[in-house]
């Protein structure tokens, strides 16, 4: 009987084992990736918001953003831009809540989520910070002599337009002077800007040419300022680096990407992302699944204990022996992970992610950062099991031992 009964135990063992590793896994997944702490502890320990701020963002912009794209700017200087803009722990403040809000909605723990990241002032002084540095490049141009170098190919101009003041008074005088003499006075004719000169310069056309370059509207943006050649249809003015932003015009394509704050509520996510809402449900489930399998778990070392062993030490043995004998395979698999992980990323890393080389790095070194420390949460429980398992095996010998049968004295002539 106690044959068969052992036999079993022996067979039990197998699932056991197998359930226990999957039980230790699933923990230690639930209490890591699920876990906003975890992810927080990552980021910062692999100096993740720095990078970004160095190299990440920048390159983005650089890439992605058209309105950059056509400004005379250095990839330092835009990272200046960035540093200036968003300090590091600014950064890392707002991934942090983000995080605090985004997991637990997604892992199934909270039904509700409200995010709001703040980027109305933020975006000021990009703005600010932009625009000092606009203004130094924009006040090193060469002044614009004829009114055809308004023919802006680019964004930004390639002449200061006007004087200091933005005046285009000396500019429209020197194209009239450049203009064909008229045959007769009748012929000049200020509509707004003469087809012909008659004579040289005089104060009157001087005073004309004022009058008539005062009175047009304001630029709203360099654009309206190409006229081919003809006269202006509106006046710049003094050029400020917050009219130099308008003119430009960045302050309303800054307006047009990034808004005063980004808010994400569980209307935005349901509406935009319905797919999640399984992904949380499974999640859920998942949770139930590890509750569940702890109590098959204390079901089948219960049983294994009562079905190998006769006494309570022999109980206590077989149910340590598959304790011992579960954290082995913990033990292999952590092992194992950490090297099929590091295997898989430089594979990765020579195919290449479509992304810089730069990014692909940090983004490799945070999962294999994540992968070691799942490992080493495995690796200890693991050696836990092991070593409370040996224990219990070895322990019953020096605590339970057999006391020898007391010896009765022989007595005299006996």
């Amino acid at each position: 009987m106690i044959i068969l009964r052992r036999a079993a135990a022996v067979i039990l063992i197998a699932p056991f084992v197998v359930l226990l590793l999957l039980q230790i896994i699933g923990q230690t997944l639930n209490g890591s990736l699920l876990n906003p702490a975890f992810l927080k502890e990552q980021l910062v320990s692999n100096d993740a918001y720095a990078f970004a701020m160095r190299e990440a963002v920048p390159q983005e912009l650089r890439a992605n953003s058209t309105t950059l794209q056509e400004l005379p700017l250095t990839a330092d200087e835009i990272v200046g831009l960035v540093q200036a803009t968003i300090s590091e722990s600014f950064l890392q403040e707002q991934v942090e809540l983000a995080v605090d809000a985004a997991l637990p909605y997604i892992a199934g723990r909270t039904d509700e989520v409200n995010l709001t990241v703040p980027l109305k002032e933020r975006k000021q002084v990009f703005e600010r910070a932009l625009a000092a540095l606009l203004i130094r490049k924009y006040d090193a141009l060469p002044p614009c002599a004829r009114l055809a170098d308004f023919l802006i190919a680019q964004q930004f101009p390639r002449c200061r337009v006007g004087d200091t003041s933005g005046n285009l008074v000396p500019v429209l005088i020197n194209a009239y002077d450049a203009l064909p003499a008229c045959a007769s006075i009748a012929d000049l004719l200020f509509n707004p800007f003469p087809a012909c000169k008659f004579g040289a310069v005089s104060p009157v056309v001087q005073s004309t040419l004022e009058d008539q370059y005062q009175a047009l509207p304001t630029c709203a943006k360099f654009e309206q300022l190409l006229t081919a050649g003809a006269f202006p249809k509106c006046k710049v003015g003094q050029v400020t680096p917050e009219r130099l932003l308008q003119l430009l015009p960045l302050a309303e394509e800054i307006d047009k990407v990034v808004p005063d704050q980004l808010s994400v509520t569980t209307a935005d996510i349901a509406e935009n992302a319905p797919d999640l809402e399984n992904v949380r449900q499974g999640l859920r489930g998942f949770r139930t699944a590890l509750s569940v399998a702890l109590a098959v778990l204390a079901a089948l070392l219960l049983a294994i204990a009562f079905l190998g062993g006769r006494s309570w030490r022999g109980r206590l043995q077989w149910g340590a022996a598959a304790l011992a004998l579960g954290g082995l395979l913990p033990l292999a698999t952590a092992i194992g992970a950490r090297t099929a992980t590091s295997k898989a990323i430089n594979e990765l890393a020579l195919l290449g992610t479509g992304y810089s080389t730069a990014v692909e790095d940090k983004a490799f070194q945070i999962i294999q950062s994540s992968v070691n420390s799942i490992a080493g949460t495995i690796q200890i429980w693991a050696i836990v099991l092991l070593a409370a398992g040996l224990l219990g095996v070895v322990a019953p010998f020096f605590l339970w031992r057999k006391k020898p049968a007391p010896t009765i004295p022989r007595l005299p002539g006996t």
